[in-house]
């Protein structure tokens, strides 16, 4: 669930681009899961799954 929160006063532009950097990260989530499936028994992509996790991203 993705709740959005836009600043009455924001321009715009500001709400265009901070809507647009929100697509780009679920982009790069959904690409960075379909590289991921096909390797999960790979011991570094699993090193790397879990520092991303640690991270939080």
């Amino acid at each position: 669930m993705v709740i959005e929160l836009v600043h009455v006063d924001a321009p715009p532009r500001a709400v265009d681009s901070e809507r647009a950097a929100l697509r780009a990260a679920a982009q790069a989530e959904r690409e960075w899961q379909k590289r991921i499936e096909g390797t999960a028994d790979d011991p570094l992509v699993r090193a790397l799954e879990g520092a991303r996790r640690l991270r939080g991203l």
